[in-house]
C-alpha cells in the first residue's frame, strides 16, 4: 500500500442524490452545522475539508460552485465514500456509519477490522465492501473482500494468499461502478511514492446475485484502470517489470487499441474512468517530481474509444478524484482537482466539459488550435478544496 501523506481535502462524490431514506438513524448525532435545507437537486458534489489538526467539515456544493450544506464532524471521523442516501464515515475500531441530508446518523455496523481498507460503496449506497489482511502467517498473508449491506449481513465473498496470487499481493475490493463490483489482486506491504496507488493485476467480477468472483479476462498481464458497459476493459499492459507504458482498450471480442501514453507526463499514471455512454475514457498523468519534493505536474487527457485518439484537457495540473466514474456528470461535464502544492496554478476543484475539436468547429470555436488540446470551460472553482490522500492506515472518530 501507498504510504500516506496527511492532505486536506477530498473529493468522495458527485452527482449524488442524497435523498433522505431508510435505515435506523439517531437525528444531529454527527452534524454541528444545520444550514437550511438542502434545494431539489440531484448533483451534489461531497467534498471533506481535511485540516492538518482538528475536526473534519463535510461540504456539498453545487455544480455552480455554490455551497449547499454543511456538516463539521466530530474530531477524527473520517468521512470516506458517498452515494444514493448515505456519506459513509469511518469510527475507531472499525465502526461505520451514514450520514443523511437532515444530518441524521445510521449505524451500519462494524467492518471487523481497525485497519480495513479499501472501502467501495454502490452507486445507489445500499451495499458496500471493504478489505482486510490476515497477518498471522507473516510469510503467506491473505487478504479478504467482505461486502455488507441493507438487508445484507457482512460475509466474506472473496480471499486470496500471496503465494496463490499472480507476482505476490493479496485480493482486494478495486471499484463499484454502474457496470459491477470488481475486485484486484494488489500488492502488500509495499511502501512509496505512488500518486495513483500500485498497479494490480488478476482482476474479478462480482456477480451481483451470488456475490461469486469470476475472473474478469486479459487482466492477468494487464493493470485494470475500468470497465465499460459493453464489456471494454481499460487496463495498463504490465512488462516483465510490471511496469507498463501504454494504456489498452480491449474489446468484448479480445481485440485490443494500444494507445501510448506521453512522457515524462505519464511516467505515473492512473485515474481512468469510462464516461457513463462508453464514448470516453480519462487518463490521468504524473511527472514524478513529487517523489523528490518539487510540486508534481499533473495532467488529464481524454481518450475517445471508437479510435482510440487521445487529447489533452485545456487546463493544466489537474487529475480526477477517488469518486471514480462519478466525475462523470451527466451533461458531460468532468469533476476534476488540482492537489495542494501542485504545478499548474492555485489548489481548487473544477468542473470542466470537454469539447473535441469537431464540437469545436461546430460550436463556432477556433479549428486551428492545436489538435492535441481540449477546449475546456471551467464552470467553477472552490478555492482551497482540492487534495486527496489515496490511503489510510488508522480509523477515525464519529457518532
Amino acid at each position: 500500500m501507498s504510504v500516506v501523506v496527511r492532505q486536506t481535502a477530498v473529493i468522495i462524490a458527485a452527482s449524488v442524490a442524497l435523498t433522505a431514506c431508510g435505515g435506523s438513524r439517531q437525528p444531529g448525532a454527527a452534524s454541528t452545522v444545520r444550514p437550511s435545507a438542502l434545494p431539489n437537486t440531484s448533483t451534489l458534489i461531497v467534498a471533506v475539508d481535511r485540516p492538518a489538526s482538528g475536526a473534519e467539515t463535510v461540504r456539498l456544493l453545487r455544480p455552480d460552485g455554490s455551497e449547499a450544506r454543511r456538516f463539521g464532524l466530530k474530531p477524527g471521523a473520517d468521512a470516506q465514500r458517498a452515494a444514493g442516501a448515505r456519506i459513509f464515515v469511518r469510527e475507531g475500531g472499525g465502526v461505520l456509519k451514514a450520514i443523511h441530508r437532515d444530518g441524521a446518523v445510521e449505524d451500519l455496523g462494524n467492518l471487523g477490522d481497525p485497519d480495513a481498507f479499501n472501502l467501495t460503496v454502490s452507486p445507489d449506497g445500499t451495499r458496500w465492501m471493504w478489505g482486510t489482511i490476515d497477518a498471522s502467517n507473516w510469510d503467506n498473508k491473505r487478504g479478504l473482500v467482505h461486502v455488507a449491506g441493507d438487508r445484507l449481513p457482512a460475509r466474506v465473498v472473496a480471499q486470496s494468499t500471496q503465494d496463490t496470487t499472480p507476482h505476490g499481493g493479496a485480493v482486494m475490493p478495486f471499484s463499484w461502478t454502474q457496470v459491477g463490483a470488481f475486485l484486484a489482486n494488489g500488492p502488500v506491504g509495499v511502501g512509496g511514492y505512488a500518486p495513483f496507488g500500485f498497479g494490480v493485476n488478476r482482476a474479478y467480477r462480482l456477480d451481483p446475485l451470488s456475490l461469486a468472483a469470476a475472473p474478469l479476462p486479459h487482466t492477468d498481464e494487464c493493470s485494470l484502470g475500468d470497465v465499460a458497459a459493453d464489456g471494454t476493459i481499460a487496463c495498463f499492459p504490465l512488462d516483465v517489470h510490471q511496469q507498463s507504458h501504454s494504456l489498452s482498450l480491449i474489446g468484448p471480442d479480445g481485440r485490443a487499441k494500444a494507445i501510448e501514453l506521453a512522457k515524462p507526463r505519464f511516467l505515473d499514471h492512473g485515474d481512468v474512468f469510462f464516461s457513463p455512454d462508453g464514448s470516453q475514457l480519462t487518463v490521468a498523468g504524473a511527472t514524478d517530481v513529487g517523489a523528490d519534493g518539487k510540486p508534481e505536474q499533473f495532467g488529464t487527457d481524454v481518450v475517445a474509444t471508437a479510435d482510440a485518439s487521445i487529447e489533452r484537457l485545456a487546463i493544466d495540473g489537474v487529475r480526477l478524484g477517488p469518486i471514480g466514474w462519478a466525475s462523470w456528470l451527466d451533461d458531460g461535464s468532468l469533476v476534476v482537482y488540482r492537489p495542494q502544492g501542485a504545478a499548474g496554478g492555485p489548489s481548487g476543484i473544477y468542473v470542466v466539459k470537454p469539447w473535441r475539436r469537431c464540437e469545436a468547429d461546430q460550436r463556432g470555436r477556433d479549428p486551428d488550435r492545436p489538435p492535441d488540446r481540449l477546449n475546456a470551460q471551467v464552470a467553477w472553482v472552490a478555492a482551497g478544496i482540492a487534495p486527496w490522500r489515496s490511503q489510510r492506515t488508522s480509523s477515525a472518530t464519529t457518532s
